[in-house]
C-alpha cells in the first residue's frame, strides 16, 4: 500500500532527523506524514502539520513557512469547513512576498480568492482573483489563471450575475484537463466546482448552462480576465 510506504518512510526520516538534531528535516517529515493521516482524522492530520510548521518558523526559511500555511489553508478549507483558511492563506502570502517568491504568491492569491468566494466575501474575492489572475499570467501560470477566472465566476454568481458565471466557467472547463492538469478531486479548485456548477443549474436550468458554457468555451484569456473582472465589480 502506498500510503503505507509513505508514512513509513516519514517516521523513518523523522526518526533520523530526531537523533541528528535537524528540526528542518523532523518539519519536512511531519509534513509528508500529514500525507498519510486518513482525511476522517482531522485532527491528528491538522496537529501534525501544525507542528511541522511550529519547527519552520523557529528554523526554517520563508518559502518553507508559506509552503506549511498553504497546505494549512487547504486542510482547513478542505476537512474542517473553512474555519481558518483565509487566516492561514494570508499568512501564506505574507510569507510568500516576504521569500521573495512570486509564482508562490500567485498560487496563494489564487487560493485566497476561492476561500474568500466560498465564504462570502465577494470583494475580498474579487481583488484576490485580480491580483492572482495579473501575476498569474505574467509568470504562465496557466492553472492559476483558470481557478482564479473560477474564483471570479463565483462572485458573479453570488452577486447576481450567474450567466456570465455560467460563460467563465466554460471557458475554465476548456482549459482543465487540455491546457493544464485537471482539478484535484476532493479539494479547493474540485469542492468550489461542484457547488458552482449545483448553483448554475439551479439558476439557470440544465440546458442554458451547458449553453452558456459552451460559449465560455471559446473565450480568450484575455477576454475571460476582462468580462470577469468587469462583472464581478458590481460586488465592490
Amino acid at each position: 500500500d502506498e500510503k503505507e510506504f509513505v508514512s513509513k518512510l516519514a517516521r523513518e526520516t523523522m526518526e533520523l532527523a530526531r537523533s541528528l538534531g535537524e528540526p528542518i528535516q523532523i518539519a519536512l517529515a511531519l509534513r509528508s506524514l500529514s500525507l498519510t493521516i486518513d482525511n476522517s482524522d482531522v485532527t491528528q492530520k491538522l496537529a501534525v502539520l501544525e507542528e511541522s510548521l511550529t519547527l519552520l518558523l523557529a528554523h526554517g526559511n520563508d518559502i518553507q513557512a508559506a509552503i506549511a500555511f498553504m497546505w494549512l489553508a487547504e486542510y482547513d478549507f478542505c476537512f474542517c469547513g473553512a474555519q481558518k483558511a483565509s487566516i492561514y492563506a494570508r499568512e501564506a502570502m505574507r510569507f510568500s512576498e516576504e521569500s521573495g517568491s512570486a509564482s508562490m504568491l500567485a498560487q496563494m492569491a489564487t487560493n485566497l480568492a476561492q476561500y474568500s468566494a466560498a465564504e462570502g466575501d465577494w470583494e475580498a474575492a474579487r481583488r484576490a482573483a485580480a491580483d492572482a489572475a495579473e501575476a498569474s499570467a505574467q509568470l504562465g501560470m496557466d492553472d492559476q489563471v483558470t481557478w482564479a477566472v473560477q474564483a471570479l465566476a463565483m462572485v458573479c454568481a453570488g452577486t447576481g450575475d450567474p450567466l456570465t458565471s455560467a460563460r467563465l466557467l466554460g471557458f475554465c472547463d476548456s482549459r482543465t484537463g487540455t491546457l493544464h492538469s485537471q482539478r484535484q478531486v476532493n479539494f479547493g479548485d474540485d469542492i468550489l466546482f461542484r457547488w458552482l456548477l449545483t448553483t448554475l443549474r439551479e439558476a439557470l436550468g440544465p440546458a442554458a448552462l451547458d449553453a452558456a458554457m459552451l460559449g465560455g468555451s471559446s473565450l480568450t484569456q484575455a477576454d475571460a480576465l476582462e468580462i470577469g473582472l468587469r462583472r464581478s465589480g458590481a460586488a465592490a
